[in-house]
């Protein structure tokens, strides 16, 4: 099992469009893709070492087989990205981490 995690930074002032756009556009179209086994959407809460309250959301997307996980990396990865930056251009930043379960 391997897992793509996309953890996203958005800047407070296009939060609200930014969660939309990703809640009717982004993860419906993520959802559709073929050859992931699941996906979990999630917000980065505060806590007593980060009281500030964050604006990062993180994105999983599980995958059984690691060519499944290049072959979303080379094409939906790609295409979201691209679409996000013309979207919110220097509003929203990104990290991915790819792991694999033990």
């Amino acid at each position: 099992m391997f897992i793509v995690n996309i953890t996203f930074s958005v800047e407070p002032d296009i939060e609200k469009s930014w969660l939309e756009y990703m809640q009717k556009q982004v993860i419906p179209q993520l959802r559709k893709l073929p050859y992931h086994s699941d996906l979990v959407f999630t917000r980065v809460l505060k806590d007593e070492l980060h009281p500030q309250p964050d604006n990062s959301y993180p994105v999983q997307i599980h995958f059984t087989h690691a060519s499944d996980v290049n072959k979303f990396q080379n094409e939906a990865l790609r295409e979201v990205i691209e679409l996000m930056c013309k979207a919110f251009p220097s509003k929203v930043h990104f990290f991915k981490t790819v792991l694999k379960k033990i």
